[in-house]
């Protein structure tokens, strides 16, 4: 019964983490001003094309709202199963947010998400240093996409070589890592081509 148990509390970690994920903010706040994020800019429902849309009040209620869902996965997965769970938890509402079933699959690149589970798991001193290794990027270079990934990095490799001998969380952040890499694929390519759009301050001004 304790097996069973333990793979019903597994399935359910997975299975909200996922739908939690699946809760697109842009994609709601974008359908309320009757626009389609995912055929403006980018196409990315996230946080940083909402506020090249739509300015950047949209922006930062799409980051809460993507930060808080993963926040709530990451809990409810450290309440059923403590560490592990809230890492696998957090992992699976990025998952879900990239790849939302309720919206045929197409959703964003997963960063605001994979702050809140930097900053909600236990390894959250790595998760501060690497904002603000994201927060230097921005300001040296203006480009999100390789400020997120820098973020990730840096987040990768302080929990990998703080826990050698733990092999779950180096696959954890490895996998992080590497689906923010996938997402920001697009973005990489204009980075070599140097044709990857820049975060302005101009960004700040448009549509309130």
């Amino acid at each position: 019964m304790t097996v069973v148990w333990s793979v019903i509390k597994w399935l359910l970690i997975v299975a909200v983490g996922y739908l939690f994920g699946n809760f697109s903010t842009g994609i709601l706040l974008s359908r309320a001003q009757n626009v389609n994020i995912r055929e403006e800019g980018s196409k990315s429902s996230g946080a940083t094309n909402m506020l090249r849309v739509l300015g950047p009040r949209m922006g930062l209620f799409t980051f809460l709202g993507d930060w808080l869902k993963a926040a709530a996965a990451v809990f409810f997965g450290l309440w059923l199963h403590g560490t592990d769970g809230a890492m696998i938890g957090g992992l699976c509402a990025v998952i879900g947010h990239n790849w939302p079933v309720l919206f045929d699959l197409k959703g964003g690149k997963g960063v605001a998400c994979s702050s809140a589970v930097m900053l909600c798991t236990f390894f959250w001193p790595a998760g501060v240093i690497a904002h603000l290794c994201f927060i230097v990027c921005v300001l040296l270079t203006g480009y999100v996409s390789l400020s997120s990934m820098t973020m990730l990095f840096v987040f990768a490799l302080f929990v990998m070589f703080s826990n050698l001998s733990a092999p779950l969380p180096i696959i954890w952040v490895l996998v992080l890592f590497g689906l923010c890499v996938w997402q920001h694929r697009a973005n990489i390519k204009r980075l070599i081509a140097g044709t990857e759009n820049k975060i302005t301050w101009n960004s700040f001004h448009k549509k309130g």
